[in-house]
């Protein structure tokens, strides 16, 4: 992968996972109990996997990019006219919605690390790709029970 190719690939996916977090923190403040804890948990988890992505952007000479990152702002922002429940006409189906969204995040991130663990070579080589996977892996199966359980309320007819 060269250089301009791994920053454009960085940039996009540091854009990405501001939006991802900022989507999960605010499932958690539009979800009470194990739900909204759930988003909590998952918004606390994408912060911490948002900071290893930009030490690993740092450690190869790239930083996140200003309008990359705000143009994931907005389209976040856009997406809630989308999936909000008066638009929806269902609360349910809006949360639906919004675990299906950190469901296609969480594997475009997995798909990251796997990608990182392949051509990573030297300069990351200390970096555990097969463990941010793993954790990657353990998100998507929590969203897996989350957004089944959802369907099963938001599409029962």
């Amino acid at each position: 992968m060269s250089d301009n190719a791994l920053e454009i690939y960085l940039t996009d996916h540091m854009a990405g996972s501001v939006s991802a977090v900022d989507l999960a923190r605010r499932g958690a403040k539009n979800n009470d109990g194990p739900v909204g804890q759930f988003f909590a948990g998952l918004a606390r988890e994408i912060e911490v996997d948002r900071r290893t992505l930009e030490d690993i952007a740092a450690r190869v000479g790239t930083q996140a990019s200003p309008l990359k990152q705000a143009g994931a702002v907005a389209v976040e922002r856009l997406s809630r006219l989308k999936i909000d429940h008066r638009f929806t006409g269902s609360p349910e189906l809006s949360l639906l919605l919004e675990l299906e969204l950190l469901w296609l995040g969480i594997h475009g991130k997995r798909a990251l690390w796997q990608t990182l663990g392949a051509v990573a070579g030297d300069r990351l080589a200390d970096v555990d790709f097969g463990q941010l996977t793993r954790r990657a892996d353990e998100q998507l199966a929590g969203l897996e029970q989350q957004r089944l359980s959802a369907a099963r309320v938001a599409l029962a007819s």
